[in-house]
């Protein structure tokens, strides 16, 4: 792959969550991972943690497949088919602004630095395997849409629309 950094998950969902809240994330010593596996949308927030004080974190849904962080456009893409990491980005920077069926997703608030990484690992063995968000605090609306090209390019785009706060 290319300059991006890219994660990928052993088979099942990635999860998204506040970094100072990854210790927390038991993954599959617990049931975090098995709740994470239950979203049935593309995203679905995911209650972790303490009960007494629990954590929300977004699970991103779907097939095992690369992702990497785009902060020109704050979306978590996924590589479903390309040649390259150029051609991939290539088709998202083109086709991104013609998106006109995005699925609304969950509403996240992110307070301080969010981090992905694969939902089976606990928060504490991820041994640096994650992505960092580079988003501003509040509220975010995640909404998914793929983009295809003629060419066979093929992403999964998971952008992160700020809302009013």
């Amino acid at each position: 792959m290319g300059a991006l950094k890219w994660v990928e998950s052993e088979g099942g969902p990635l999860i998204v969550l506040e970094r100072e809240a990854m210790n927390s994330w038991n993954g599959y010593r617990g049931s975090d991972y098995e709740n994470a596996c239950e979203v049935e949308e593309y995203v679905g927030l995911v209650e972790f943690g303490e009960r007494s004080s629990p954590f929300l974190a977004l699970a991103i849904n779907d097939d095992p497949l690369p992702a990497s962080f785009l902060k020109e456009f704050s979306a978590v893409v996924q590589w479903m088919a390309a040649s390259s990491e150029e051609r991939l980005v290539a088709a998202v920077r083109d086709g991104i602004g013609l998106i006109d069926d995005w699925a609304e997703g969950a509403c996240m608030r992110i307070i301080k630095s969010v981090v992905v990484f694969d939902a089976a690992l606990p928060g504490d063995e991820t041994d640096g395997d994650l992505l960092v968000l580079d988003l501003e605090p509040g509220a975010y609306r995640i909404k998914t849409a793929d983009i295809e090209t003629l060419e066979g390019v093929c992403a999964r785009v998971h952008a992160f629309e700020r809302e009013a706060d």
